[in-house]
């Protein structure tokens, strides 16, 4: 498993990006899939590795929008 941070097909060079190199990227594009089509639990990298790690979406759990309650 390939776990990143806003990656984007901008990003890598068996996408067609130039101006930087990723060849142990590329290399696993060349031997095996290229994926086209990605989903996340979130658009940032905290509540996505909750995720990952315990297998729940992270707004389920009790208390994150605790600071929405308080200005309601």
């Amino acid at each position: 498993m390939i776990y990143v941070d806003d990656l984007g097909y901008g990003d890598l060079c068996c996408y067609g990006v130039t101006k930087i190199s990723t060849p142990n990227t590329d290399q696993l594009a060349k031997d095996g899939l290229r994926f086209t089509n990605g989903h996340c639990t979130s658009a940032t990298c905290t509540p996505s590795r909750y995720a990952l790690m315990t297998g729940e979406y992270p707004w389920r759990q009790a208390g994150t929008n605790a600071c929405l309650q308080k200005n309601r």
